[in-house]
């Protein structure tokens, strides 16, 4: 039995984590689901040969995602024909496991997120969906809860006056999931900036909290950086090298031959910045990508910045002159509001990605396993 043991990323305090691993010598893909608490830190798998599964001493929720998921297949293909039926059958799933899980909240949180998709499936507009949805304090970050806000959305959609839309009497955290769930909606069907149908929404979700904190991830969808005038303000950077000598990106490329660059903004006194440093020393990075950490630094603090980079182990690090008036376009060209922030290039400065995941998102790693089909994403 093989033991694998993982970080966990850790970006919310309860999360359901997927786990997928191919196992080559029997060509067999195996994906099983966790739940991690927020005091969980590192999850150890034993790979069953007998049983061809992982163990570990979390209880897998594959049993109730996979019931409930049979049951979504059976909403999905009935068409509404046989959906009284079809309430009992999901009404009966959750009372067994309510009964089950007597002594644990998160787990009964968690029956309740999967009832409450099917139940949406079956009852569009649902007004139980809308007081669940209202009443959640602490949300478990997984595919389900964003399906869930996803069809919340999609089947209100032209119930909402977005040119009038106050949430103030809503909690915070429903404010939050309905901006979250808006958000997915409008990147999911391809929403373009300037669309009639959509653009009073998106205007609306440009005031509230989430996009001030998720600006950049959300105008890159809609409205991506220019990719020309990208590569231009890249090529046109000054930058330092240990040495204190002037180099610039182009040199910087050639110096450090790849198929695929992860740009690493980062800064001495940034906490976030040197855990991603860190976390990424830890990880197995494909051998088609390199890391290429750039300081932003003021220039004062450039010896503190070289000390910090030894410290830390940065292979390939430069500072960005920070008196530079090409630096300054590019630095507000990306909206760069704050660090750390994660760009992916191909090796022609090609952009890819520009405000890629962060380590600490389980997305990071297989994200960038699969860069060579990122024109797909």
């Amino acid at each position: 039995i093989k033991k694998i043991t993982k970080q966990i990323p850790r970006m919310y305090n309860a999360m359901i984590l997927s786990y997928k691993v191919h196992i080559a010598y029997l060509n067999k893909t195996i994906e099983q689901r966790y739940l991690i608490p927020k005091e969980l830190d590192t999850i150890t798998f034993k790979f069953n040969t007998k049983k061809y599964m992982f163990e570990d001493s979390n209880e897998s929720i594959d049993d109730w995602f996979l019931t409930y998921e049979k049951l979504r297949i059976k909403i999905f293909k009935d068409k509404g024909k046989n959906t009284k039926s079809l309430n009992t059958e999901l009404d009966s799933l959750y009372n067994y496991y309510e009964k089950k899980l007597k002594n644990s909240n998160l787990l009964k949180q968690v029956n309740e997120l999967y009832y409450y998709d099917k139940l949406d499936r079956l009852y569009p507009n649902s007004k139980k969906v809308t007081d669940y949805i209202k009443k959640i304090k602490n949300p478990i970050a997984c595919k389900t809860l964003n399906n869930l806000l996803f069809n919340y959305i999609k089947n209100r959609f032209n119930s909402f006056n977005f040119k009038n839309l106050k949430l103030n009497t809503e909690s915070s955290t429903y404010n939050k999931l309905f901006a979250t769930g808006l958000f997915i909606y409008l990147k999911r069907i391809d929403f373009k900036v300037g669309e009639l149908k959509y653009q009073p929404a998106f205007d609306w979700l440009k005031t509230t909290n989430f996009y001030a904190k998720n600006a950049i991830t959300i105008n890159k969808e809609f409205t991506p950086l220019n990719n020309t005038e990208f590569k231009t303000r890249l090529q046109n950077i000054v930058l330092l090298n240990k040495s204190f000598k002037e180099t610039n990106f182009s040199k910087l490329l050639k110096e450090n031959p790849s198929d695929f660059y992860l740009i690493d903004l980062w800064a001495t006194w940034c906490a976030p910045c040197i855990e991603g440093i860190n976390l990424i020393h830890n990880m197995d990075i494909p051998k088609n990508v390199k890391i290429l950490n750039l300081s932003t630094d003021m220039l004062k603090d450039q010896q503190k910045w070289v000390t910090k980079s030894q410290e830390l182990n940065i292979k390939t690090d430069a500072l960005l002159k920070s008196d530079n008036e090409n630096n300054r376009g590019f630095i507000k060209f990306i909206e760069m509001n704050s660090i750390p922030r994660y760009i992916l290039i191909d090796k022609n400065m090609n952009l890819i990605d520009e405000a890629f995941y962060r380590p600490q998102e389980s997305q990071f790693l297989s994200q960038l396993n699969d860069v060579r089909n990122h024109n797909n994403w």
